[in-house]
């Protein structure tokens, strides 16, 4: 069973972004709590070139040698 855990310095960053933007911090956590509801969603996490009308994945290649690293974007935050 998957799940999301939030590491402490993204947990910074969002309460910082919370200060300058609450609507796209909300959008964030809103759609963080989703993943977590979602075993399938969870799964497609890593699934390079997944992408749905919320999200959309694919590897951060740019760091890739460094570990498996991936890049979700949230498409409503474009």
């Amino acid at each position: 069973m998957y799940s999301i855990l939030i590491h402490e310095d993204a947990e910074n960053d969002l309460e910082l972004l919370a200060t300058s933007d609450l609507k796209a911090a909300a959008t964030i956590y809103s759609l963080l709590e989703e993943l977590n509801g979602d075993q399938d969603l969870l799964d497609r996490l890593l699934q390079h070139g997944f992408r749905n009308e919320e999200i959309d994945i694919s590897k951060f290649y740019a760091l890739w040698k460094h570990g498996s690293i991936w890049r979700l974007k949230v498409i409503e935050l474009e």
